[in-house]
């Protein structure tokens, strides 16, 4: 069993924070062991690929790669097929696109035979299947004749669409999985073993290598290196989880790298420095986590790095500074958990910082600045408990503060003001207790405050008024014990004031009338000891019932449980007071 405190869970990390589960249901990992501890976000993911019970069995009768040795130029890779009506001796290649000036293309089977086939037109695409029964079960050697641009191991039909058959089975019981490519849409057939176990040899004259082995989660053995005329090398090997040894040197072609060795969670060694035309690196290596060594200095031209090194958390060293052209910076680095150093400052172009640096929790250093260009914020920085230093001006264009700073515990100082644009604030600065000074002012936008100051007990000073337009005040200043002065009226828009002052013993003076929409009230007053009794209206005095307890609010327990006994005299045992019912 493999746990994540074995791979640098630490202890902050394990306990039970929003977006972390510190027990999850057994996951049959890619790696063949059980994991136990996975955050539930990444865990979600992992179960999307396998799950108990389910996780196919890789053949082992199968001869060394080394022993297959292609000829020169020609497309080539290994299937292995079987001799029972389960899985089949059939194998079928569809999407040939035939290069421009050759007439025909050969494909040689492995077995002493051979097709010739001429494609709808110079250059266009196979638009039939090329099916080849084997007379025996083994492993074939697959060549195509270097006539090709493109070719994928998919079943063509007359609709338009490749069902990925040749490539992957689940076993009976498992769900179907839908595929989607950009051109088409299929469903992974039941019905199907892993037939394609080695990629040997891209030919020389293939241009696209998008999609060809996606999904072929039965491919073993090394990946080959890219022939200097691909130019495409999107989902190229994809969820191929058996794959292992290096990654291969880029080629100066290839213009995007999306995903292309996303969920390869058996290759290992360093990631090589970024070909010099690659404009994409949106999920290059997501969940490579077997990846070592050091981070390659971005190219010029790479516009998206969104969730480039998503869970590699086996890199380490410093992060290169950004380029001058990366727009979007989203999970860049999400559970780099191993990485060091300073953080570097944004480029000017950058509006997507949404868990870039989450739980990059080997990072130090000071905050960057924002820049203008900014709009998302959302867990930028979220438990990088490493950091240190003052909440830097939020950029003018932020829209979201949504985690920005939660479980960031080495920073310090004053907040800064909120930006005229944040709309929600949720867990901004959840268990940053080494802020100090004093709450700002909410702006007149932002709906969504929930847990926004939970855990800051080192803030003080009293709390602001709420804007307007408020709706979710759940846990806003929780476990805020050093706050003081009195209670804010609550707006007509609140519906949740779940747990907003819990554990605030510094505050002092009358509750406010409940607000108008406020349903959920659980929690709200509770060890708010130094509230006192009196109801805050223009006579003074004690209301009635339909104002203390008004029937609309439907979840109120313990909401003045473990206040004085003045304030809870007046509320019905519900609602953590004394009065019998």
């Amino acid at each position: 069993m493999t746990t994540y405190a074995k791979t640098g869970l630490t202890p902050l990390m394990a306990r039970n924070v929003p977006g972390i589960s510190t027990i999850v249901d057994a996951v049959e990992a890619m790696t063949g062991e059980t994991v136990s501890g996975v955050p539930a976000d990444i865990a979600a993911d992992i179960l999307t690929i396998t799950r108990k019970g389910d996780r196919r069995e890789i053949p082992q009768d199968i001869p060394p790669q080394s022993s297959f040795v292609p000829d020169a130029g020609k497309t080539a890779f290994v299937v292995k097929v079987y001799n029972d009506g389960e899985r089949g001796l059939k194998f079928t290649i569809g999407g040939l696109t035939r290069k421009s000036g050759s007439s025909n293309v050969t494909i040689w089977w492995g077995d002493g035979t051979s097709t010739t086939t001429t494609t709808t037109a110079d250059g266009g695409a196979q638009d039939t299947d090329l099916t080849h029964t084997y007379a025996q079960a083994g492993c074939y050697m697959i060549q195509i004749s270097d006539d090709i641009t493109i070719w994928r191991p998919h079943l063509y039909t007359s609709s338009g669409s490749y069902f990925f058959s040749n490539c992957a089975y689940w076993p009976q019981g498992a769900w179907s999985y839908v595929v989607t490519d950009g051109h088409s849409a299929g469903y992974w057939s039941n019905k199907n073993i892993f037939k394609i176990v080695y990629a040997l040899q891209w030919g020389t004259s293939v241009t696209s290598a998008v999609w060809t082995y996606n999904c072929c989660l039965n491919l073993i053995g090394t990946v080959p290196e890219w022939n200097e005329n691909i130019t495409g090398a999107t989902f190229t090997y994809n969820m191929c989880v058996g794959l292992s040894g290096s990654i291969p040197e880029w080629n100066s072609k290839i213009t995007s790298a999306a995903s292309t060795y996303r969920y390869c969670v058996g290759l290992s060694g360093t990631i090589p420095d970024w070909g010099a035309s690659i404009t994409s690196a949106d999920t290059t290596y997501g969940y490579c986590h077997g990846l070592s060594g050091r981070i390659p200095e971005w190219n010029t031209k790479i516009t998206n790095a969104g969730s480039t090194y998503y869970y590699c958390m086996g890199l380490t060293g410093r992060i290169p500074e950004w380029n001058t052209k990366i727009t979007n910076a989203g999970s860049t680095y999400y559970f780099c958990m191993g990485l060091t150093g300073r953080i570097p400052a944004w480029n000017s172009v950058t509006t997507n910082a949404s868990t870039t640096y989450q739980w990059c929790c080997g990072l130090t250093g000071p905050v960057p600045e924002w820049t203008n260009a900014i709009t998302n914020a959302t867990a930028t920085y979220s438990y990088c408990y490493g950091i240190s230093g003052r909440v830097p001006e939020w950029g003018a264009n932020i829209n979201s503060a949504n985690g920005t700073y939660q479980g960031c515990s080495g920073l310090s100082g004053p907040v800064p003001a909120w930006n005229e644009k944040i709309t929600t604030t949720r867990f901004a600065y959840y268990l940053c207790y080494g802020l100090t000074g004093e709450i700002p002012a909410w702006n007149n936008v932002t709906t969504n405050a929930e847990g926004t100051y939970q855990g800051c007990y080192s803030m003080t000073g009293t709390i602001p008024e709420w804007n307007s337009v408020m709706v979710t005040a759940t846990s806003t200043y929780r476990e805020c014990y050093n706050l003081t002065g009195g209670v804010p009226a609550w707006p007509a828009t609140v519906t949740s004031a779940a747990s907003t002052y819990y554990s605030c013993t510094g505050l002092t003076g009358p509750i406010p009338k409940w607000g108008s929409g406020i349903t959920n009230a659980n929690n709200t007053y509770q060890w708010c000891f130094g509230l006192d009794g009196v109801w805050e209206t223009a006579g003074g005095g004690t209301p009635p019932d339909s104002e203390l307890m008004p029937s609309k609010i439907t979840s109120h327990s313990n909401t003045v449980n473990n206040t004085s006994n003045e304030l809870r005299a007046k509320f019905l045992t519900g609602w953590g007071g004394t009065r019998s019912s």
